[in-house]
């Protein structure tokens, strides 16, 4: 796996340039499937020229349609470990099916999405705002029964682990429950100060991660996140190979992208700060702290995990993408369906996104 890794990794052009979450992320695919369809861990592609054998492993397990599509993409990256539909030398006809397979479950799911209807898996998970709401609230009262405050009047002991697990979960109820609910981004979040974000502009190369920058502007404070590590901080352009084989897929950083933390946001985060362990060895202050409440890296996964215990009492399974399924429902939910808009757009001749930017406007309702 290790030289799997490090070729989906090269960041040179010409390469798939991978980060090394995605890789890993695949090779846990790769080891899945290969333990469903020999037994033993993900050695070597040699079980996937077996086509039919590996498609029916599969579908006897009963996969959602967009699991199927993900462990297909992984063994797309495992027959083309350097650049897309250049395949491994013997895998050309078994990964042109792939290939085919992957394309036909991506145009389903696309066009099963462009219903708007709820799967079997969100109805299982569906709640309300307000319910989570509710919640947040509930761990609030609890914080205050507990002389967890903001103000001089709050405890000034050391907490116990279990005071630090409810204000980390009040931290993140809140998070979730803001006027935006982002992806897992607030897993490896680093707090900085405005003159070490200032620091970090001026560099050629900035790296990419995601911070809660608290910053002083004259007298006043301010607040703001810069996202450079998210799902869509990265962009990739084709340049036309020199040979015959496919374009160069080049991979581009768009930067970060600032957000302003919303006003009710503020005073949760000076309660967490105020009993914030500090800085880890290395001197990096982490906006979330792992399960033992140390200064260090919760992590994605964590994040997750942490969530779901968040909002147990709603007996059920609530993650950051259901929530942002539930929060663009509510919001946005009584608008025309994707379909019509697609319809439309089609008769038009343009696309759906010019016919919302460009030709749909607000009008005033009449009484």
């Amino acid at each position: 796996m290790d030289s799997f890794i490090k070729e989906t990794t090269n960041q040179l052009p010409g390469y798939r340039q991978l980060s090394n979450s995605s890789a890993k992320s695949y090779s846990t695919c790769l080891n899945s499937i290969s333990k469903l369809c020999t037994g033993e861990p993900y050695t070597n592609p040699e079980f996937l020229k077996d086509y039919d054998g590996v498609l029916s492993t599969l579908t006897e397990r009963d996969y959602k349609q967009s699991t199927v599509a993900g462990k297909i993409g992984a063994i797309l990256v495992a027959l083309s470990p350097r650049r897309t539909g250049v395949w491994l030398e013997g895998y050309e006809i078994v990964g042109d099916k792939y290939r085919e397979l992957f394309k036909k479950l991506k145009n389903e799911i696309k066009s099963n999405a462009e219903k708007q209807e709820k799967s079997d898996t969100d109805k299982s998970k569906w709640t309300t705002i307000k319910t989570l709401i509710n919640i947040k609230n509930k761990i609030g009262r609890d914080l205050k029964a507990h002389g967890i405050v903001i103000g001089k009047e709050g405890i000034t002991r050391n907490l116990f682990i279990s005071e630090k697990k409810l204000l980390q979960q009040y931290l993140v109820a809140t998070l979730y429950t803001s006027d935006f609910t982002n992806r897992n981004v607030y897993g490896c979040m680093e707090i900085i100060s405005g003159d070490q974000w200032r620091e970090i502009e001026k560099m050629e190369s900035p790296p990419h991660k995601n911070y809660l920058v608290m910053d002083v502007v004259g007298r006043k404070r301010e607040l703001y996140f810069q996202l450079g590590d998210t799902k869509t901080s990265m962009v990739y352009s084709l340049v036309a190979s020199p040979d015959s084989e496919p374009d160069i897929r080049v991979k581009h950083w768009k930067g970060y992208v600032k957000i302003d933390v919303p006003d009710k946001l503020n005073k949760p985060l000076d309660l967490w700060l105020k009993y914030h362990p500090g800085v880890d060895a290395t001197g990096i202050k982490w906006l979330l702290l792992n399960t033992k409440h140390e200064p260090h890296c919760l992590g994605n996964n964590g994040l997750t995990k942490l969530i779901t215990s968040t909002f147990k009492s709603t007996g059920k399974n609530i993650g950051s993408t259901i929530i942002r399924k539930i929060m663009n429902s509510e919001k946005f939910g009584n608008d025309s369906k994707f379909l019509e808009k697609k319809e439309v757009a089609i008769k038009c001749g343009h696309s759906v996104q010019c016919q919302q930017l460009h030709y749909t406007k607000f009008t005033e309702s009449k009484e």
